[in-house]
């Protein structure tokens, strides 16, 4: 058996239909019979029995789709290793910044460019579930996700805290509240990001457990399209502080959530990869910008100059 019949059965597995195996392998259905009689052939066993339409490991099956799980998941081990090794042997490193929070990097990416100019940063801009994806399959050496990122596999470091905030006209009736409570959600509908963002996900979750089901007018992954829209539309955004400062319209009202609503962001790496000494210099570059005791929370954008100090803390 190689790696590509171990695919082969885990997706049988995993359909418990031959002809959508088949399909999802872009395979034809006999092709896919006939590599499944031949590892019963060369196991000696049936490793699958038919229960109407589908298909269902038999004892001996089973223990053959475990260790081909074990054999796929050393493979793609392996696989990662090596795509890292050729990357940083070339002095390239690879990493996710998420839009809601590419304003907090600029400076320290130009810094790091103008500290390092032998080694090249590829930069992709990536949300929540996408990152966290692209790092395990080895594609991403670094990323920034948003906590919690619900992983035992990363190491992470802290960077960023503030809370979840929301942006309103200076005629909504919200604008005169200090905070508001959870309960008014329930009949606002609002604008923020969609359900790949980590904070909605975390919204949608927090709002549950008081029995609401928040109403979304509009949702979209451009921070600067969201803030535009519920300015034209008097309709509350609800974004994290940072981004609410840095993009929000003159005269827009921001206001916290009650109880708070905390926001945090961190930088993290997978457990299982080694950290070369290209990826070591990243890391501790970021940690050093980031930690001095004078960095004064002006951040960059484009001409802009964005002072951060009343809503984000640098951990």
């Amino acid at each position: 058996m190689d790696i590509r019949e171990a695919k082969y059965l885990l997706e049988v597995e995993k359909t418990q239909q031959l002809t959508k195996a088949a399909e999802n392998l872009f395979l034809t259905q006999p092709a896919l019979s006939r590599v499944l009689k031949k590892l019963e052939t060369e196991f000696g066993t049936p490793l699958f029995i038919r229960d109407g339409s589908y298909f269902r490991p038999t004892p001996a099956g089973k223990i053959v789709l475990r260790h081909s799980e074990e054999i796929l998941r050393e493979y793609r081990s392996m696989e990662k290793e090596l795509a890292s090794l050729d990357f940083h042997s070339k002095n390239i490193i690879r990493i996710a910044i998420p839009p809601i929070g590419g304003y907090l990097f600029n400076d320290m990416i130009s810094a790091f460019i103008s500290t390092y100019p032998d080694i090249e940063l590829k930069v992709n801009s990536l949300v929540g579930n996408a990152a966290l994806a692209k790092l395990d399959e080895g594609e991403m050496d670094i990323i920034f996700p948003i906590r919690p990122t619900n992983s035992g596999m990363l190491n992470e470091h802290l960077l960023f805290r503030s809370e979840i905030g929301i942006g309103v006209s200076a005629d909504h009736s919200w604008a005169k509240k200090e905070a508001v409570p959870d309960a008014d959600f329930a009949e606002q509908p609002i604008i923020s990001g969609n359900e790949s963002w980590q904070f909605n996900t975390q919204l949608r979750e927090r709002l549950k457990k008081e029995g609401i089901q928040p109403v979304f007018k509009m949702m979209g992954n451009d921070i600067l399209w969201l803030i535009d829209y519920a300015k034209h539309c008097d309709c509350p955004v609800v974004l994290p502080m940072p981004a609410l400062v840095a993009y929000g319209w003159e005269g827009m009202k921001i206001i916290k959530m009650s109880p708070p609503f905390k926001w945090e962001m961190c930088m993290a790496y997978s457990k299982s990869v080694r950290v070369t000494p290209v990826m070591r210099s990243f890391i501790n570059f970021v940690l050093n910008f980031y930690g001095d005791p004078d960095f004064n929370m002006i951040f960059h954008s484009g001409d802009r100059e964005i002072d951060l100090s009343k809503v984000l803390t640098i951990m």
